[in-house]
């Protein structure tokens, strides 16, 4: 099975010399940016990032756009743009690219991905194309599902962020039903289970609240919180639970007054098990630079 993983440019400790390459068979270099003219800007160390890949046996591809990328996705020139990214792709040495387009929801936007996808098939059509998509209808149905599955490898869903800082009630931020529930929605959009990767989190959501299903009482300091950096709270007085319904790991404070939800090496066993008895590619992480190791490992399921 697959096992992608997203390489954020921005975390100075990890470099491209530093990244676990051979954890993964497959690792998205995040992001090329937009410029405010319409031109990309690739992400910090590409062509070293693509070489170590490449001698690691790991297929490097660039990761355009990310959060919150629509408005420029929407404004720029679908042939220039994509003249870019296949410049970009051949200078550096990718395998493969990522349109993370957050989100096509603008009037004529879910055509113009559509026609972005054409444009780097038709140029690029020995290279790994896919793409960044959610899990649900409210931001999934401004992506033309059966126009985009002949242009693409694989479709990443992200089932991730089912609650976040965004709502006022304290929630799962990867429950195990939603992972059910995003697969079950691109299969229904006739998406075959062997074009799709399952989305992991290896961060958490905190939440200020006693109770998960409750209004939030305020911000939390850990809104957004690495697994990495959520290992050392138990040694600071915070208390593992497990929701036996979600399957999902969470701490509670040693006040009992804010929670985190998040995934560990049991949570993300049972998602890639799901992943391989539902058919799919495989599954991606978003991010790997916080993950000590041991969720990558977890997803090697017998």
């Amino acid at each position: 099975m697959i096992l992608l993983g997203y390489y954020p440019d921005w975390v100075e400790a990890m470099p491209p010399a530093k990244v676990p390459y051979k954890r993964y068979t497959h690792l998205t270099h995040s992001f090329a940016l937009f410029n405010d003219d319409g031109t990309l800007k690739p992400p910090r160390g590409a062509a070293e990032f693509c070489k170590r890949a490449k001698a690691a046996k790991v297929v490097p591809i660039l990761a355009v756009g990310g959060a919150e990328s629509g408005p420029a996705y929407a404004k720029a020139e679908t042939e220039t743009l994509a003249r870019h990214i296949v410049a970009m792709v051949q200078k550096n040495g990718y395998g493969g690219v990522d349109i993370d387009w957050e989100f096509p929801d603008t009037p004529g936007a879910p055509q113009k991905l559509v026609a972005l996808a054409q444009a780097l098939r038709k140029h690029l059509p020995k290279t790994l194309l896919t793409a960044a998509v959610p899990g649900g209808e409210w931001n999934g149905k401004h992506y033309d599902a059966p126009a985009l599955l002949p242009l693409l490898d694989y479709v990443n869903i992200m089932a991730y962020d089912y609650a976040g800082p965004w709502g006022s009630e304290a929630g799962h931020n990867a429950p195990y039903s939603f992972c059910e529930s995003a697969i079950a929605y691109w299969r229904g959009r006739g998406w075959p289970a062997h074009k799709l990767l399952l989305g992991l989190a290896s961060y958490g959501r905190g939440f200020k609240a006693r109770r998960f299903g409750e209004k939030t009482t305020g911000k939390s300091a850990h809104e957004y919180t690495g697994y990495t950096e959520i290992l050392p709270l138990a040694a600071k007085g915070w208390k593992k639970q497990r929701d036996p319904k979600e399957h999902v790991p969470y701490l509670v404070s040693p006040t009992s007054d804010e929670l985190i939800s998040y995934d560990d090496p049991e949570s993300i066993a049972l998602k890639a098990a799901l992943a391989k008895k539902s058919g799919l590619a495989g599954c991606f992480f978003w991010e790997i630079t916080q993950d000590d190791g041991t969720l990558a490992a977890a997803t090697m399921v017998k």
